[in-house]
């Protein structure tokens, strides 16, 4: 590795370290690196599955994701509830819970 690549990934490394980049960020980076030095990220099984996942998990809009559950929660629970009071206890719970957590 040439000098001004090791001093680049030592860079980045505290980068990451500190918080200042993603580890989407930094992972892409040493993925692009090892690709320069011919180095398969694939024999590195974990990592590159990982590698997939964070840059996967940095595009999700979280807001979005938080939203699409609470749908499906609730097509799940009109399916399961039989009756209006089941429905109402259900709320019921949820209130409870609320209340106990304050």
């Amino acid at each position: 590795m040439n000098k001004t690549d090791l001093e680049e990934l030592v860079k980045k490394s505290v980068e990451f370290k500190e918080e200042k980049i993603s580890a989407s960020g930094f992972h892409l980076y040493l993925a692009i690196l090892a690709e320069k030095y011919s180095i398969n990220i694939n024999d590195y099984t974990n990592l590159a599955r990982f590698t997939k996942y964070i840059s996967g998990y940095d595009r999700l809009n979280i807001f979005m994701l938080y939203q699409e559950i609470e749908r499906l929660e609730n097509s799940v629970r009109e399916k399961i509830y039989r009756t209006k009071d089941e429905e109402a206890l259900y709320e019921t719970v949820v209130l409870i819970y609320i209340l106990k957590r304050l």
